[in-house]
């Protein structure tokens, strides 16, 4: 019923009415959910606390972002959740089969090649091919609006995991403003400089103490099998804004790979 719920084929009504049938038909093993059953509020809210509950996925890590406020247009810093990618490793190892996880069938030669140079410098044994993910996506229904997201895939794999896209996280298109991809990244980077090496941070992104949300964090000990990025997948606007690629009609250059410019190109 779980399942039938977070697949959209339940409706979050109908799986309370089930799960209150259930508990008065003398079913036991609804602890996780008894709040959805003896609650006649928000059905959908206490659903999916039920189902968080106990769950094996990282917590969200704060940070302060640089971002535009939409009333004032003003920059100011402001709170952004991510879901890091070492703890992404570190949950996808420990609970399911390493060989699976480091698997290289989906791998192109490329990749492959940054991968097993990355093993021979670290000398690890198994490494995670990591795939990072940006993309624009409108969020309503005049596409007036969308949210910039950044998710991690697992490149090696070819066949039941090659679309699993596992979000790191997202913000309003309307709220970009000059150094948001900078602050964004510093925080991306540090968690893959941990994946790298296989070790948990000992603090923050920005060498300060954990903060009492991150109390989890701080008691971190030991390593986890290591990964590396092997592949940056986006549009050309997704790479002009985070790692300063020259634009289409850049007039100082077009091109990352040769010295052509625009007016060369104009007839």
């Amino acid at each position: 019923m779980a399942d039938l719920y977070a697949t959209n084929a339940l409706s979050a009504r109908r799986a309370h009415e089930l799960l209150r049938d259930l508990a008065d038909a003398g079913v036991a093993s609804l602890y996780r959910f008894q709040k959805a059953v003896g609650s006649g509020g928000n059905a959908a809210k206490f659903m999916k606390r039920s189902l968080l509950k106990r769950n094996q996925w990282p917590s969200l890590y704060w940070a302060n972002v640089r971002v535009q406020r939409k009333q004032t247009q003003a920059v100011e810093h402001m709170p952004c959740a991510f879901l890091l990618p070492h703890e992404f490793v570190e949950v996808l190892c420990r609970l399911g089969d390493t060989a699976v996880v480091c698997s290289t069938a989906g791998l192109d030669p490329l990749s492959h090649r940054h991968l097993q140079h990355c093993k021979a410098m670290s000398g690890a044994a198994d490494m995670v091919p990591l795939g990072l993910w940006g993309d624009g996506v409108p969020v309503n229904w005049d596409r007036s609006e969308s949210v910039e997201t950044l998710s991690i895939n697992l490149p090696g794999q070819a066949t039941t995991w090659k679309t699993l896209r596992l979000p790191v996280t997202g913000f309003s298109r309307k709220q970009l403003a000059p150094g948001t991809w900078d602050d964004l990244m510093s925080v991306i980077a540090w968690s893959f400089q941990y994946a790298a090496v296989g070790v948990w941070p000992p603090t923050r992104h920005d060498g300060s103490a954990w903060l009492p949300s991150d109390c989890h964090r701080s008691k971190k000990k030991g390593n986890f099998v290591r990964s590396c990025l092997v592949e940056i997948r986006g549009d050309w606007k997704f790479y002009a804004e985070t790692f300063r690629f020259p634009q289409w009609n850049a007039a100082a250059g077009i091109c990352w790979k040769c010295w052509c410019t625009l007016e060369q190109v104009r007839p």
